[in-house]
């Protein structure tokens, strides 16, 4: 972990308490705490990823100038997290995925969604109004080359159902005939797991980052890691995973690399 002295300079020119990102920090950190406590009640392994994992490790909590979390799960158990997760959310929450919202069809991963907040921000040089949520990713056996066998099939049919979906001269007819195969598809490829390199695992098709085959035995059996100030989850191994990830993850990113993400506004709805 940085130095503290280091860390706090971050804070207060990132995200000093009271800040719009800090705001939106803190209720994304209520929906991972929520989200935590449903995976350990109902038996659900589960892990922070990306910049999520990076800033627990490097930073004991969220990167300053980052606002989102990304967790995983393994494919293989994502019906009973959907499951589970639907029965068991309390009603200001929505498990959104393609299934409770057809135009997310393209959308391979799943968002738990706090529908009390919302955040404005800049985005593509306009303003825009969002939800709050968490990212929850699967992890499949395998290899990048499988990865992109299946983002030159399963996912082509799915970027095409995004184009007909976000082409506002389209008719949403066109798009709602695409819906059931792709749906079907995505239920189907879950079995690959089934026949692939137990040894790897590789962040599902249609994420277009993370393109990192980690070793099993690095991801599990996970284990306890701290996150602002809470017990959370992480791989096996974590330092060795964001080594894999990020090559030199403990050092800084130059300011003009540190993605900020423009937040204006923190709103309860």
């Amino acid at each position: 972990m940085i130095e503290s002295k280091i860390q706090s300079e971050l804070n207060k020119k990132y995200n000093p308490e009271g800040s719009p990102l800090r705001n939106q920090q803190l209720h994304v950190l209520d929906i991972l705490v929520l989200f935590d406590k449903i995976c350990r009640e109902n038996g659900i392994d589960y892990w922070l990823h990306g910049g999520t994992l990076l800033g627990a490790v490097r930073h004991g909590g969220f990167i300053p100038w980052d606002d989102d979390v990304d967790v995983c799960i393994k494919a293989v158990d994502y019906r009973k997290f959907r499951k589970v997760f639907l029965r068991n959310l309390p009603k200001r929450y929505r498990l959104v995925d393609y299934r409770t919202s057809p135009r997310e069809c393209h959308r391979t991963w799943i968002r738990i969604v706090d529908t009390k907040y919302s955040v404005k921000r800049i985005y593509n040089e306009e303003i825009v109004t969002e939800p709050v949520w968490i990212d929850v990713f699967t992890m499949i056996n395998g290899t990048v080359k499988k990865k992109r066998f299946l983002e030159n099939t399963h996912g082509k049919i799915l970027r095409r159902r995004m184009n007909v979906i976000l082409d506002g001269h389209a008719k949403r007819n066109v798009a709602l005939l695409l819906y059931p195969f792709s749906a079907f598809l995505t239920d189907i490829v879950k079995l690959y797991d089934r026949i692939f390199n137990k040894d790897l695992y590789v962040q599902n098709y249609g994420c277009f980052f993370f393109f990192k085959e980690l070793p099993a035995k690095k991801l599990f059996p996970t284990k306890d890691i701290m996150f602002e100030g809470h017990r959370l989850r992480g791989p096996a191994d974590s330092h060795e995973i964001c080594r894999l990830i990020y090559d030199d993850y403990m050092s800084l990113p130059d300011e003009n690399n540190r993605a900020t993400h423009d937040i204006l506004e923190f709103i309860s709805n």
